[in-house]
Order: C-alpha cells, then sequence, then structure tokens
C-alpha cells in the first residue's frame, strides 16, 4: 500500500503535475525524502521492479553489518572467541528471516536506511570523538563530525523515528564530555532538522493522536516494552513486556551512567548503547503513533530494529564488566548458552512463521499481478496488495502505458495472436490438464484448472487464453492439487493448479487454454472442461430425475425424464458393464432398472427383488467384473449381491460396517479402481480405504458436511478417484480440488435442485 502511494506521485509526474517540493511532502508521519531518492531511481533507471530496491537494503544491511564487525576487530577487551562470536551473531541476526517484510518489499528500503544512518552517525561521532581524545584534530579529522550530522539527517528524513538519533548525538556529546561548541552545533542541527520537519505536518486519520498517547504512559511504557523485546514477545506478550521492560532499564541505567562519566571510553560499547538508546526511542515513538493499530509484534516490520537492538544488548552483555563480573571467557560462555536458547526458543519460530506467512501469500500475489496483466478489475486479489483496490486500477494503467514494474519484463499480454509467438505441440503427448471452472468476475471471467508440462516432467510457466487466434487471458500456477498428485503417483503435481482471467467472450465465441511448455516455444492445448470425464449431478424429485452437467460455469441441466414414483429411492449405475450410466429406484425391497436407458419403464426393463421394507439401497462394482452391482444397507449391515444375478442367495455376501441411522456411500476412494464401501454419520466420513469390508486402523474417519446434509461421492474431477461430496438443500458441496474428504481447502459450490430432493452422482 505505501508503495502504490508512489505511483500516485509518478501519476501526476507524467500528468506534468509534479515539483520538485513532492519528495518532501508527508507520508503517513514521516518525511521520507531519501528514500524517494531510492523509489526515483527504481522508476526511472530500473524500471520500477523494485529490483534495485531490494538489492539496495541488502547492501545497506551489508554495509551495516561491517560496521560492527569492524569495531568487533578493533576491540582489544574482547577476546578471540568473544569476537568471533559477535562476527557470526551479526549475520544471523541482521539478515534472520524473522524481518522477512523488509527484505522482500521494495518500499520498505525507509526502514533499512533509517537504522544504517542512525549507525553511521554513532560510529563517525564516536570515530571523532577518538580523534579529538588523541593528538589533535587535524582539518580532515572534522570530516567525521560533518559525517555524522549528514547522517543524522538522512535518518530523520527517512522516518519520523529517525528524529531520536538527536538526542542519542546530544546524550553521547555529553557523557564523552566533548567541548560545549560540539554540542552546541548538534543541539542547532537537530533542531533546525525538527524545525523543518513540521511545517505543513498534519495528522493522519487513523492512527492515535501523540496527545492522547502521552495521556496512557503505562500503556505506552508496555508497547515500547514488548516492540524491543521481539522476538520474544511473538512468543507471549506478557513475557515480551517483561523482558522488554528489563531491557529497557538497563539501557536506562547504562546511559546515566555515561552522563555521569562512570563509563569506560569504548568505541563498540559506546556504539551499541547508542543504538539502543535511539531503538528505545523509536520504540516510544511508534508507541505514540501505532499504539491503537495492535500490538507491535502483529507487524514484522518492527523486527528490523528489534534485532539490531538484541545484537547491541549481547554485546554489551560481553563488554560490560560491571553487569557480569566474571572473566570474559565465563561471560562468554554465559551469554552465548543464553542466546542459543533464545535463538532456539523464540528467533526459529519467529523466522519460520515469517517465512510461512509469505509462502503463503505469494500465490494471491500473483493472482493480484494476473488481474492487473488481463485488466480484470476482480477486487478479491487486488485487496491483497491495496485496501481499495479502485485506487490499483487508477494507477495500474500509469504503470502499463510506461512499461514499468510488472508491465516492463517479457512476459506476454494480451491481445497478440498466439500463432506469432509460439508453435502448437499435441495434447496428450507434451502436456496433460483441463480448464475445469469458470465464473463470472467484473470486467471478464475467471478460470481455474490444472496443467503438466510431459516434456521437462515440470509445471508449465504459465497459461495462455486463446480466443479467434488471440491472447485474450492469461493464468499462473498458484493452486495446490494433491488430487492430480495422487491419482498420477508424482508428488512434483501437487503444484499443478493454476488460476487465470480472461476478457468476456461474444456469445457463441469459443477458447482454448493452452501451457507454454519448457522450451519456450511450444504451447500444448488443455481439455475444456465439456470433455473431462467426470460425473454428472442428478437429484430425483417424486419420480422426475434431473440431471446437470458441470460444464465449468456451474452446473447445466442436459437431461429430464420420469422414472419411479414419490417415495422410492432412487440409484443409478451400469447395469450391464457398456459403460453407460442408467437410472434406477428402489421401492420397498423391489428394484426396478430402467436397462435400455430409453427414461421409462417398459418392458425391456428389468425388476429384481433384493431388500427389504426400510432398507437404504447401494450400488457398486463389488468383484471387479465392470458391472454395477445391487446391494442394501440395514442397520449397519452390508448385504452385496456379489454374484450379481439380482437376487439373494449363498453367492452374496454379508458386511458389518457402521450402525444404525448412518448413511452408506460407496467410491473408489484411494484410485484403485475398485469399489470401496463407508458410512457418513452426522458430518462424518468412515471409509473403508483398503477394500477389506471393515473399518480399522488403516482406514480413514474424516469430516465433510453436516448433520442433515445428504452424502454424495463422485470422481468430481475425473482423475479416476472418488471424493466426498454433500447435497444441502439444493446446494451441492464437492472436495473437488484436494480430495482429502475434508472440507478444509477450496470445496466447490454448485446450485443444483430443491430441498427435500435426493442428490446422486450419474
Amino acid at each position: 500500500m505505501d508503495h502504490w502511494e508512489e505511483i500516485r506521485w509518478l501519476k501526476n509526474y507524467y500528468a506534468g503535475q509534479w515539483h520538485f517540493a513532492d519528495l518532501w511532502r508527508q507520508h503517513n508521519e514521516h518525511r521520507i525524502f531519501f528514500p524517494r531518492l531510492f523509489i526515483l531511481a527504481d522508476l526511472f533507471l530500473f524500471k520500477g521492479r523494485s529490483v534495485f530496491l531490494l538489492v539496495s537494503m541488502l547492501v545497506l544491511q551489508t554495509a551495516h553489518c561491517a560496521i560492527f564487525w569492524r569495531q568487533v576487530k578493533i576491540d582489544k577487551t574482547l577476546g578471540p572467541g568473544a569476537k568471533l562470536f559477535i562476527w557470526c551473531l551479526f549475520p544471523l541476526l541482521f539478515f534472520s528471516a524473522a524481518q522477512l517484510e523488509n527484505f522482500t518489499a521494495g518500499f520498505q528500503v525507509c526502514f533499512v536506511l533509517v537504522f544504517v544512518a542512525g549507525t553511521v552517525s554513532i560510529a563517525s561521532l564516536l570515530k571523532f570523538v577518538a580523534l579529538w581524545r588523541g593528538s589533535g584534530l587535524s582539518r580532515r579529522d572534522y570530516g567525521w563530525f560533518a559525517i555524522s550530522i549528514a547522517a543524522a539527517i538522512v535518518a530523520s528524513y527517512s522516518l519520523s523515528s529517525g528524529i531520536g538519533i538527536w538526542p542519542v548525538l546530544i546524550l553521547l556529546a555529553i557523557g564523552l564530555r566533548l567541548p560545549r561548541h560540539w554540542i552546541a552545533i548538534i543541539c542547532a542541527s537537530g533542531l533546525l532538522v525538527v524545525c523543518l520537519y513540521f511545517p505543513g505536518y498534519h495528522l493522519v486519520p487513523g492512527h492515535v493522536n501523540a496527545e492522547v498517547s502521552v495521556r496512557h504512559p503505562l500503556e505506552m511504557f508496555f508497547y515500547a516494552a514488548a516492540y524491543v523485546a521481539m522476538p520474544v514477545s511473538r512468543l507471549s506478550h506478557a513475557l515480551g513486556v517483561l523482558v522488554g521492560l528489563v531491557q529497557i532499564l538497563f539501557t536506562a541505567w547504562l546511559a546515566l551512567r555515561l552522563m555521569f562519566g562512570r563509563i569506560r571510553f569504548d568505541r563498540l560499547l559506546l556504539l551499541a548503547l547508542g543504538i539502543m538508546v535511539s531503538i528505545v526511542a523509536t520504540a516510544f515513538v511508534t508507541a505514540a503513533g501505532r499504539m491503537n493499530m495492535g500490538p507491535p509484534e502483529a507487524t514484522s516490520r518492527y523486527s528490523t530494529p528489534a534485532l539490531l537492538f538484541w545484537a547491541c544488548f549481547i554485546t554489551i552483555c560481553l563488554l560490560e564488566q560491571d553487569v557480569l563480573r566474571w572473566g570474559i571467557k565465563d561471560r562468554l560462555v554465559i551469554v552465548a548458552s543464553a542466546t542459543a536458547t533464545w535463538f532456539i526458543l523464540a528467533m526459529v519460530p519467529m523466522a519460520l512463521s515469517e517465512a510461512a506467512r509469505l509462502d503463503a501469500l505469494h500465490p494471491a500475489l500473483l493472482d493480484a499481478e494476473t488481474a492487473l496483466r488481463v485488466s480484470i478489475h476482480d477486487p478479491t486479489w487486488v485487496r491483497v496488495i491495496y485496501p481499495d483496490p479502485a485506487s490499483i486500477f487508477e494507477l495500474a494503467p500509469v504503470l502499463r502505458s510506461h512499461h514499468l514494474s510488472i508491465f516492463s519484463g517479457t512476459m506476454v499480454e494480451t491481445s497478440k495472436r498466439l500463432s506469432d509467438l509460439y508453435v502448437s505441440a499435441e495434447s496428450g503427448s507434451a502436456c496433460r490438464g483441463a480448464v475445469e471452472f469458470t465464473e463470472s468476475v467484473p470486467d471478464g471471467v475467471a478460470l481455474t484448472g490444472w496443467g503438466w508440462d510431459d516434456t521437462k516432467n515440470r509445471t508449465p510457466d504459465r497459461v495462455l487464453i486463446v480466443s479467434g487466434g488471440y491472447i485474450q487471458g492469461l493464468g499462473r500456477f498458484t493452486r495446490q492439487r494433491p488430487d492430480v498428485r495422487a491419482a498420477f503417483g508424482n508428488f512434483r503435481m501437487a503444484a499443478s493448479g493454476w488460476f487465470g482471467y480472461m476478457h468476456p467472450l461474444w456469445i457463441g465465441q469459443e477458447y482454448t487454454a493452452y501451457v507454454l511448455l519448457g522450451d519456450g516455444k511450444s504451447v500444448c492445448p488443455l481439455a475444456d472442461p465439456i470433455q473431462l470425464k467426470r460425473p454428472r449431478l442428478a437429484v430425483f424429485r417424486a419420480g422426475t430425475w434431473f440431471i446437470a452437467i458441470m460444464d465449468g460455469a456451474g452446473a447445466r441441466q442436459t437431461r429430464t425424464f420420469n422414472f419411479g414414483v414419490a417415495g422410492d429411492k432412487p440409484v443409478a449405475g451400469d447395469w450391464d458393464g457398456s459403460g453407460l450410466i442408467r437410472a434406477g429406484v428402489f421401492r420397498n425391497g423391489t428394484w426396478y432398472l430402467d436397462w435400455n436407458n430409453n427414461g421409462e419403464w417398459d418392458a425391456a426393463d428389468r425388476q429384481f427383488t433384493f431388500g427389504l421394507p426400510g432398507d437404504l439401497p447401494v450400488v457398486g462394482d463389488w468383484d471387479g467384473s465392470g458391472k454395477s452391482k445391487i446391494g442394501v444397507f440395514r442397520n449397519g449391515t452390508w448385504i452385496l449381491d456379489w454374484n450379481g444375478n439380482g437376487e439373494p442367495d449363498a453367492g452374496d455376501r454379508t458386511v458389518l460396517l457402521g450402525l444404525p441411522g448412518d448413511i452408506p456411500v460407496v467410491g473408489d476412494w484411494d484410485g484403485s479402481g475398485k469399489q470401496r464401501i463407508g458410512v457418513f454419520r452426522a458430518g462424518l466420513w468412515y471409509l473403508d480405504m483398503n477394500g477389506d469390508f471393515q473399518f480399522d486402523v488403516r482406514d480413514q474417519n474424516v469430516r465433510f458436511g453436516l448433520p442433515g446434509d445428504q452424502p454424495v461421492a463422485g470422481d468430481w474431477s475425473g482423475l479416476k478417484r472418488h471424493k466426498a461430496g454433500i447435497f444441502r438443500a439444493g446446494q451441492w458441496l464437492l472436495d473437488y480440488y484436494n480430495g482429502n474428504h475434508a472440507s478444509g481447502l477450496d470445496p466447490k459450490s454448485f446450485p443444483f435442485g430443491l430441498p427435500g430432493d435426493q442428490a446422486l452422482a450419474w
């Protein structure tokens, strides 16, 4: 969101409404003059792709780490073991995944720059003091003082928290007994910077008024404590507050000792102390403006200053003899042990959590990118990158027209002729996959499906939606498909699901989806929704059958006929092994099967007596012969016509699985090609996964649905594996994508039928 506000500035620039003073305009509570210089360089020199910004952040953080490495190297109080420990500690903290947000969002260069500039300012002042305490100052030595002031100015105009560097410089100057004229220069410079900061300053709607925050000093103090103690506060806010209070009091105690001249002049120690004081000040400034936006640990960007604070805190624990009175070796063992414990308990979980969060966010960002590329105004995913999607759709054309950001690369845009760019390969030999569903969205159509590049045995780079020979849409592989992985036995195919957009088509206009193969020159067509071999949705209503096909956009009714009467229980099966599904009904122990599939009862049909009134009918290929056979479920007992002769005899089989009140279900749960049984009980599915016709530890007990739902099992995606589904008052909810028989991930929903209908898969 912050970065898009800079694109609004870019829009004004191209409209001729920009002037240099815009670099000074307020951004939230901040003046970000110097970060804007980085952003301008990225826009005008590097096509606005953020690569320059991301590299700059890594370079700045590396330079930050190098400053400490240099100070550790020249320190005379630390032994080799302690120096090695700190040399390893700083990069671990400075580049920890706990602060990934500040390394993956280009705008966050401001958050890295402000603290690097602060460290440079303090280190330069300490260098100047060391020269002043030595043999006297040369003209060249005054440059260190100038660098200190300049770096403090950069910090101040990078983020509002950078203003806190001036009290730190004054504290160090007084504590180190610099002459009054130097102290006066620092004070005057800081006063001038602050005075220039506030002309035209205004309060930001939605953020806390600092005056209101000051009236709650205890809450501010607790917020600041949790801020500096991160990532401990990520584990427990209360524990973080407690640890942070100890750290703040420790920092204050060291600052008072400095003021009273009780700290020896050690540049590494004073550098760490100065940074700790500035970060404590940053924590209080943040509390004044952001306290109403949740605890600090809710925002991972604050990890960057917090980890810098921890690095300095650990360093001082090694250096300050008055804190730990043991020898340096004993202190090293204690500090290293405590640090290792902190890493294991707090740092590693936070780093893993941040990595997982960004990994989960990545598909949504790609979907938002696809919407912008195709110019589809669907707020669903665009809202991920900006809370007001309308603003994005207003600003994206600025990037498009000037080939910036996502429009600067080589990824194919829409409206180009496919044959001018690629050659076509044959489906089945070069690729597999399908378009499965389409859905109308503002200004276009959203599509989902799966695809696989067989030439490279990997996920294709993208999907191209083509109509009339021209590219009308794009898709990216952002969906997980465990059902595809299980169907083909290839664990890599779990990432084969794609999502995309295309422009709306005229009535009667057709489209084809192609995947771009690994050679970058060939495309391969995917199956369309009608070509998929998946069951149809059927409902039975008082003797009338309604059958619909999932055609991508929804459930489209394709057939209606009358077979049976009110009160019958509907069934469907391949009665003669021909591959043709036909209707049937069960009525008080008698089966009526539409053997010739003409949708009416006549002399060519067949009637069997198998079961009793009150039984529930079941249909399945019990012996693997390829023919559907009948059976009944009676209070937990399955009676199956194993030999397929349609009458009870010694060739049948009786199985115990379930309880009275359960609803029987039948399906090929594991893709083995064999029908297995199961029961549905108030939202729970008990499935005989291994086909031994009993429920044991090798089987599954999962939840999909609610009490009162009708269970319906079917091979919904056409991948030869039955998955759960339910019918609820006219609405079908299918476990379509993941096939784990649980309702946690992307269930597909279709309205078809009415409350009171009986549902089954056709």
